[in-house]
């Protein structure tokens, strides 16, 4: 699901605004880390948020803490949609995690 959701924002280019969640910084992989760099060249926006993860985890690519507490109670969920108001109020919310680029 993530690949496709990826893809589509590729597709999109400079319209788009990735924001993804990743459970630790490992899972952030250097194969995810190339994705990301690229996608970053196109859109407007991308954050990956996750446990460990640094201000700058791939070039172009803004970082944040995500979710905390033990394994077994962690959320987890994805969105799709063109509903402006829903993506403006999420994506606010997920940004406000974000460091800024150095």
């Amino acid at each position: 699901m993530s690949w496709l959701l990826e893809r589509q924002a590729l597709e999109l280019g400079e319209t788009a605004v990735l924001l993804s969640a990743f459970q630790t910084a490992e899972r952030f992989a250097p194969g995810t880390r190339e994705r990301y760099s690229n996608l970053a060249e196109s859109a407007a926006f991308v954050a990956a948020l996750g446990t460990g993860l640094e201000g700058e985890p791939a070039r172009g690519v803004r970082g944040a803490i995500g979710d905390c507490g033990p394994d077994d109670e962690r959320r987890f969920d994805f969105a799709l949609t063109y509903d402006r108001d829903l993506v403006m109020n999420a994506a606010s919310s997920l940004m406000r995690r974000v460091q800024p680029l150095v």
